[in-house]
């Protein structure tokens, strides 16, 4: 009696959690994608925003987030790819834009880097993230001025970013008191 009891618990539980998954409309993909990368789980969130794109190939988010997956894996081809779809579908989309920008950047394409986070800023004046990831490819390109200005700006807007003060501490020349030995300021992209 009691393996049987056990065998329907099972059941129910195995088709309960297959009729959850196979209900799941676009949003619900996606929602599932963004926990799977959350979680570190990359392979598993493309997958996510797969399912997503299939139900919904007009979803720009699905393409955003998918590239943005892409990109913690180090794909930024294909990263750039997923965010021309997205922008493609929703050409005022200002994350796509610096999500483009960051992968540029992270191929050393400086220029188009600042061009694409300029133009989430113009869409949204209050995306912190563009502001700082503009200041990165300023400090590439050796415009020491225009990425202090970025990076504060950046920390203005989002003050609880502990990496916008780091990367802001380290793009200043600090003169340390006289009884103080210099210390390096290092920050993560």
């Amino acid at each position: 009696m009691k393996k049987t009891v056990l065998c329907v618990l099972c059941a129910l539980c195995f088709f309960g959690i297959t009729f959850s998954v196979s209900e799941l409309n676009a949003s619900g993909w996606i929602e599932k994608g963004v926990e799977l990368v959350v979680q570190g789980k990359y392979n598993e969130a493309i997958l996510a925003f797969n399912q997503a794109i299939q139900l919904d190939p007009t979803d720009a988010v699905a393409y955003n987030n998918r590239g943005a997956a892409y990109g913690q894996m180090g794909n930024h081809t294909q990263q750039i790819e997923d965010c021309n779809k997205a922008l493609q579908l929703n050409p005022k989309d200002a994350v796509a834009y610096n999500n483009r920008g960051v992968a540029y950047g992270e191929l050393g394409y400086y220029e188009q880097e600042i061009e694409d986070c300029t133009k989430a800023i113009e869409l949204n004046p209050t995306l912190a993230v563009a502001y700082y990831h503009r200041g990165i490819a300023y400090q590439k390109l050796g415009n020491r001025k225009q990425a202090e200005k970025d990076k504060k700006m950046a920390y203005a807007l989002n003050p609880k970013r502990s990496w916008d003060k780091v990367e802001i501490i380290s793009t200043e020349k600090v003169t340390p008191p006289a009884d103080e030995k210099p210390r390096n300021a290092v920050g993560k992209r």
